[in-house]
């Protein structure tokens, strides 16, 4: 994080929060997280958090706290444990000496709002909330909520919505009353010091339409008729394109397109289909003469993958239709998808070790937990298969359970009942009692779940309260194999032996130790199983004590391959892609015509997109949405522009350029006319567009390999003669 705090206030910060890590307990940490997690954190960061100092670098990043400045966390430590407040209140004292007392000097830095209240309406294609900072900051952060205080940070995502520090206005595309309309904040920071604007209200009117003459808004472009005020989504794109077909070519394209996309549609869609059309990895470079000039867009496709965390089955032809016929619905791109491939991409090994059978060798839980340490400390299982495929494993998966069945009704509820507690007090989000109990963990952290504990330590369920949620069909696959007593019951291992004249009992069941592979691996084959048996006796030392292995497909990919774009006012493969990703990030889905109905469980975290034309040599890749875009004298445009680069070689320099006569000019963003168009929001945007904008406009990115371009795009201004849509708007709700 880019900031001109002094390492000294940081250093007493860092020792702060080393303080209350010492002073807190596993259960009060647990509680405190909840805490955050009702305001500010989120699902991914709960799973990710594992340490007081984890939790406090998330709440720095994302605002809720800063150097010095700890007012919204005093509350909480108030309901975990009161003394905590004084820590933070003496540690305080001392960084707030350091800034020279006055964090928020406005004679300093001035966060300057045009208005306490900003309209817009659904159906503008972008509202904008004005502000200026004064000097430029080296870092600014947008809060909202629908009440004060605000908590929610407006993710910076190059999507949605745009800022920066040398436009901090806030840019919101496609306003939604639902979503959008709130009051809104501006944080910055600037040389140690740290200012927050006004809270304002932004305000989203829902017109009333009188009459509409079929007009699209987003039309292909044409050189005798108005066209579209902004290409904002490729959905609106799509819809145009099928709508609206008033000269050959776009005709053309547009039949070409539904042919294509009804090969996809249908319940007997083959995979032969899928197979036979060709991803075109040499490029696909489409022309247009605009203007009197050529505008090409290069694009070769893309591929996207993603993660299903629940079980689909991934020979069903129609799952792959399904997940095809979702991207069309998200993005509008119909027939763009080549393939679609799924493949299992975590297992879960779940091994099985029998009970002791003499006082004198180790226990069930002994093994696991040597084989365990043995894993953590960097030891290998390798399989025996022609790669000599050693397996990845996931250490923060590792659970070990006892086994041990329930004797009637009663126990078993009481057992759920002790299980209950310990999720409320660990952070576990999920538990499964059928004959025994399936542990999911937030944190993700290693937990022994004694099963066989004694029963009049455990507390009854409340009657008639809600229990937790329980996955059913992931512990049915993980009920333990039956161990011969008889009954069909699960035995119990009792050894005895007199030592020295006394009695010596051990009663051991057994126990099940749980583990994620991250590899690919082949399931179906014996040999994988006999691998495992292998690696664990190697490492345990100990023979004959696996009972079963069982290996458990948990994690499916998704890999979806888009086709270029075949004109340059299609959409490319890349902004399909990220269309279709933050579709599923804002609670999107895709649901299978299975039986059941099947809604997809996608792993918000696990989104790649991979260009098939990445640059062999560690310079940015610059990719615009689309080759041609048009708008409206008077109108926004928004070119979305998306920047690819080595994690290690990240871009560090965006700049845009426009073609006047010849002339590479440019583009100054200047947070009244222009803004974006740099490192964090690389697309740029045009507020209220004239003649003058219209021409050819290019971006490039930079980093230490070198310098990458976009393909040169067309802005083509047109004057606002032909609107046929008639609006009723309360003039007052109009910006």
């Amino acid at each position: 994080m880019a900031t001109n705090i002094p390492d000294e206030a940081i250093g007493i910060h860092n020792e702060m929060v080393d303080d209350l890590s010492t002073n807190i307990s596993d259960p009060e940490f647990q509680k405190l997280k909840r805490l955050f997690g009702e305001d500010s954190l989120t699902g991914i960061d709960m799973g990710n958090i594992k340490s007081v100092q984890e939790l406090f670098a998330c709440l720095v990043d994302k605002v809720f706290i800063f150097y010095g400045d700890y007012e919204q966390l005093m509350p909480k430590l108030e309901q975990v444990k009161p003394r905590l407040c004084n820590i933070v209140q003496d540690h305080a004292k001392v960084i707030r000496r350091i800034l020279n007392a006055d964090l928020f000097a406005p004679a300093e830095m001035t966060i300057m709002m045009h208005r306490t209240v900003y309209e817009t309406w659904e159906g503008s294609s972008a509202a904008f909330v004005d502000c200026k900072i004064d000097p430029v900051p080296n870092r600014i952060v947008w809060k909202r909520d629908k009440t004060t205080p605000l908590r929610k940070k407006v993710l910076n995502d190059n999507h949605k919505y745009y800022y920066s520090p040398a436009s901090p206005t806030l840019v919101i595309r496609d306003p939604n009353k639902t979503m959008d309309e709130a009051r809104y904040q501006c944080w910055a920071e600037a040389k140690g010091k740290i200012a927050d604007g006004d809270i304002v209200h932004l305000h989203v009117a829902v017109p009333e339409l009188k009459e509409i003459t079929q007009t699209s808004e987003i039309e292909q472009s044409s050189e005798d008729q108005t066209t579209p005020v902004i290409a904002s989504s490729s959905r609106q794109l799509a819809q145009s394109n099928q709508s609206t077909a008033q000269e050959p070519e776009t005709a053309e394209r547009t039949q070409e397109s539904e042919n294509e996309s009804s090969r996809h549609t249908g319940s007997k869609r083959s995979n032969t289909l899928l197979q036979n059309r060709k991803r075109t990895l040499s490029g696909s470079s489409s022309e247009d003469h605009l203007g009197g000039k050529r505008v090409t867009l290069t694009d070769h496709g893309c591929r996207i993958t993603f993660g299903v965390t629940n079980e689909i089955d991934i020979t069903r032809l129609e799952t792959e239709n399904d997940i095809i016929d979702g991207f069309e619905g998200a993005t509008g791109g119909k027939g763009r998808v080549n393939a679609v491939r799924l493949m299992s991409k975590c297992i879960q090994v779940c091994i099985y070790i029998l009970a002791a059978k003499h006082p004198s060798d180790p226990s069930s839980i002994h093994l696991a937990e040597e084989f365990k340490h043995y894993l953590l400390d960097g030891g290998t299982i390798q399989l025996s298969d022609e790669s000599q495929t050693v397996l990845q494993i996931d250490e923060t998966s590792i659970q070990i359970t006892p086994h041990s069945l329930p004797k009637d009704e009663q126990s078993s509820r009481r057992m759920a009942g002790e299980f209950k507690l310990k999720c409320l007090q660990s952070g576990t989000t999920q538990l499964s009692d059928k004959s025994q109990t399936v542990i999911q963990l937030y944190d993700s952290s290693f937990e022994i779940t004694p099963y066989n504990s004694p029963l009049d330590a455990v507390p009854e369920l409340n009657e008639g309260k809600e229990t937790l949620g329980i996955d059913e069909q992931f512990s049915e696959n993980l009920t333990p194999p039956a161990i011969a007593s008889g009954n069909g019951q699960l035995a119990q291992s009792t050894s005895e032996e007199h030592i020295g004249g006394k009695r010596v009992i051990l009663t051991d069941q057994g126990c099940r130790i749980l583990f994620d592979v991250t590899n690919e691996i082949d399931i179906t084959r014996q040999e994988t199983e006999n691998d495992i048996i292998d690696g664990f006796e190697k490492a345990t030392g100990e023979q004959g004590r696996v009972n079963e292995v069982r290996l458990v497909s948990k994690c499916i990919q998704v890999c979806l391959d888009i086709s270029a774009a075949k004109h340059p006012s299609d959409p490319s493969s890349i902004h399909l892609a990220e269309e279709f990703k933050h579709y599923l990030l804002d609670g999107g889905t895709i649901q299978l015509s299975d039986e059941s109905r099947t809604v997809l469980q996608t792993d918000n975290s696990s989104f790649e997109i991979t260009p098939y034309n990445s640059s062999m040599n560690g310079s940015p890749c610059v990719y615009v949405s689309h080759g041609h875009f048009t708008a409206s004298v008077g109108k926004p445009v928004i070119i979305q522009t998306y920047v690819t680069s080595s994690p290690a070689l990240e871009a560090i320099s965006i700049q845009w350029y426009k073609e006047d006569d010849g002339d590479i000019i440019p583009v100054e963003i200047d947070n009244k006319r222009y803004y974006g168009g740099c490192d964090e929001c690389p697309t740029l945007i045009i507020r209220e567009t004239t003649i003058s904008d219209q021409g050819r406009y290019r971006c490039s990115a930079i980093n230490t390999n070198g310098v990458g371009w976009s393909d040169t795009l067309a802005l083509s201004v047109l004057l606002d003669k032909s609107e046929s849509k008639v609006v009723k708007v309360n003039k007052d709700s109009l910006p």
